[in-house]
C-alpha cells in the first residue's frame, strides 16, 4: 500500500496568538515570514512554525495511545515520556554479555551494543506505537517520519494569492474581508510586579527577611533621594515589558501531508487529526493568559495525492471512523506496551 494524504485545515484564533522568534531588550516579536507578492516585492506575515504544530499532533497522538492502552494515570520512566511526547530517540536496551568471558576485540556478542536498536527492534517498536512509524524515529540511525507538517499561515491581503481555491470560496461566499497583515499585529505591554513594594506582602516574611527587605528599601528609596544610582542589589524586581501577537478573530491556513503504507498507518493519522481538530490546538506562548494560544478549526478537506489526480473532498473524519483499526491495535498489545515504556531508553 502506498497513499498520499493531505488535511487542508481552516482555523479561526480563538484567543491571541503569541508565537515568538525573538526579542530586543524588554520587547519579544512575533515570528514572521516572508511571502512574495502576485506582482513582485516581498512582504512579512506572522506565522505559527509547523514544528509547533507537530509537537502538538505527536502530543494528541500520544495521549490516544495511553487512552487506548488504558495508561493514563500510569507513571512513566523520563525516557519514555520524551520518546513519546518530544521525539526523543529510541535507544533500546540492547543485548549484553552476562558471562565474564573475554570478548574478541572488535566483535558484539549478541548482535549489538548496549544502547543500539536495529531495524527489527525499530519495527516492532512501530509495531507497539504506531504514531512512531508516522513521526519517525532511531533505529541505531535517524529514521524519517512520514509527515510533511506546514506552517500556520495568516489569511490576510498579502497571502491571498497563496490560499487554495476552497478558502477563497468560502471566505468569499462568507463576505470575509482580507486585511493587510500589519492590522492583525498589536503590542501589548505587562509589568513583572515586584511583591517586595507591598507592605502586606513583607509581613509574610521570616524576621529577618523582612528587616533585609525594608532595608533594601530604605537605601533604594535614599538614593533615588540624593539623585544617586541604586545599587544593583537594591533596585525593584519589577519590569515592565512588551510583546506582539496576532489578535483574536485572525483566520490561519494551515497543510499536513502523510505518506501511509498501511491501513493501520492510515487510521493512526485520523485519529491524531481527529483529536487536534476536536480539543484545538494551543500554540504559542503566554498560556493560561487572555486564552493565548487557542485554535479553533472552522472548515478543513482531505486531499489524496497521486501522481494523475489531486481530489479535494471535505474532510469528514467521523465518517472514516478513527480509532477503527488503531484502538482495537493498541488494546491487543496493552501489556506488551506498558513493559516497553517502562524499560525504553531514549536519547
Amino acid at each position: 500500500m502506498w497513499k498520499q494524504l493531505r488535511a487542508e485545515v481552516l482555523f479561526e484564533a480563538a484567543g491571541p496568538i503569541a508565537h515568538f522568534e525573538g526579542t530586543d531588550g524588554n520587547h519579544s516579536m512575533i515570528a514572521m515570514t516572508k511571502v512574495r507578492r502576485p506582482r513582485g516585492g516581498f512582504a512579512m506575515v506572522p506565522v505559527v512554525s509547523g514544528n509547533a504544530m507537530r509537537n502538538r499532533m505527536r502530543f494528541v497522538s500520544s495521549m490516544a495511545l495511553l487512552r487506548a492502552a488504558d495508561m493514563i494515570g500510569e507513571k512513566l520512566s523520563e525516557p519514555a515520556l520524551r520518546l513519546l511526547f518530544n521525539g526523543g530517540g529510541y535507544a533500546g536496551k540492547g543485548d549484553e554479555d552476562a558471562s565474564d568471558e573475554p570478548k574478541a576485540k572488535g566483535k558484539k556478542k549478541g548482535g549489538g551494543a548496549k544502547g543500539v536498536s536495529n531495524i527489527d527492534a525499530y519495527r516492532e517498536l512501530c509495531e507497539l506505537v504506531p504514531s512512531l512509524a508516522i513521526f519517525g524515529g532511531v533505529a541505531g540511525r535517524i529514521i524519517e517520519g512520514k509527515l510533511q507538517v506546514g506552517q500556520l499561515l495568516l489569511v490576510c491581503e498579502e497571502t491571498k494569492p497563496h490560499l487554495p481555491e476552497w478558502v477563497t470560496a468560502k471566505l468569499a461566499t462568507d463576505e470575509i474581508e482580507y486585511d493587510k497583515a500589519r492590522a492583525h499585529v498589536e503590542i501589548v505591554q505587562n509589568v513583572r510586579g515586584d511583591s517586595m513594594l507591598n507592605p502586606a506582602m513583607r509581613t509574610l516574611l521570616l524576621p529577618d527577611a523582612q528587616v533585609a527587605a525594608n532595608a533594601r528599601l530604605l537605601r533604594a528609596d535614599n538614593a533615588q533621594a540624593a539623585d544617586e544610582v541604586t545599587d544593583d542589589a537594591d533596585k525593584s524586581a519589577m519590569l515592565p515589558y512588551t510583546f506582539e501577537r496576532v489578535c483574536r478573530g485572525s483566520l490561519f491556513f494551515w497543510t499536513c501531508t502523510v505518506t501511509v503504507n498501511s491501513a493501520l498507518e492510515e487510521d493512526t493519522f485520523y485519529v491524531t487529526l481527529a483529536e487536534l481538530l476536536k480539543a484545538g490546538p494551543v500554540v504559542g506562548g503566554k498560556r493560561g493568559v487572555d486564552d493565548h494560544g487557542q485554535l479553533r478549526c472552522i472548515d478543513a478537506r482531505g486531499v489524496e495525492v497521486s501522481r494523475e489526480v489531486r481530489k479535494a473532498d471535505a474532510l469528514d473524519i467521523e465518517s472514516r471512523k478513527p480509532g477503527s483499526l488503531f484502538v482495537p491495535h493498541v488494546q491487543e498489545r496493552k501489556e506488551r506496551i506498558a513493559e516497553f515504556l517502562k524499560a525504553v531508553e531514549a536519547a
